[in-house]
């Protein structure tokens, strides 16, 4: 005897995917990876065209130059704020009465991407990498800021520059030693990230 709730299949189990197949997948998690993506790419796009244009006189890309000017510098964070509740505000209205709970999952991802960048990007700037991933973070980022600001826009992947081809090899960088980061230029010759840059 099987209980009412499986009568129905025969007294089989579900299958796996809840009955949807194999291939099911939970409707959250779309519009949550969307979010997630749609923030790289825009990471992407604001750093490269934006970030870098030599005319534009929005905040960010005053703010950007000053970046690459100051190797401690970061905007402040009233001005990541104030950004943060434009955009955020755009999207909750354009998107949330058309797609709803799926809207809002697909904003708190774009949101927390964005944090998440933050916190890579100034962790990047201010500490020595602790991981694979983050010496060839570190490396990435850093030929962009010290070698050629035309390519490796992506700070938390370098996705992007693959597509649009502005990816470059960075397996050794050189930095002047008065304008690497302090963690660098204060390193040990024997640290384990030392051969990934040559300070002149």
């Amino acid at each position: 005897m099987c209980s009412s709730d499986l009568a129905a299949t025969g007294c089989r189990d579900p299958p796996l995917g809840g009955g949807h197949g194999i291939a099911y997948v939970p409707p959250m998690i779309l519009p949550i990876v969307a979010g997630a993506a749609s923030w790289t790419f825009a990471e992407y796009v604001l750093h490269r065209w934006v970030g870098h244009s030599t005319t534009s006189k929005l905040a960010f890309a005053r703010e950007h130059r000053e970046h690459h000017r100051q190797r401690q510098y970061f905007a402040p964070w009233r001005s990541k704020l104030q950004l943060a509740v434009i955009v955020v505000g755009a999207m909750a209205v354009v998107v949330l009465p058309l797609a709803g709970l799926t809207a809002f999952a697909y904003i708190v991802s774009f949101v927390g991407t964005w944090l998440v960048y933050e916190v890579i990007h100034r962790d990047l700037h201010v500490r020595a990498p602790r991981t694979a991933i983050g010496r060839f973070l570190r490396r990435h980022h850093f030929r962009h800021h010290h070698v050629d600001p035309t390519t490796n826009h992506g700070v938390t992947s370098p996705f992007w520059d693959l597509l649009f081809r502005t990816r470059r090899p960075n397996v050794h960088v050189r930095i002047v030693r008065s304008r690497a980061p302090f963690w660098l230029a204060e390193s040990p010759s024997d640290a384990p990230w030392m051969p990934d840059y040559e300070l002149i």
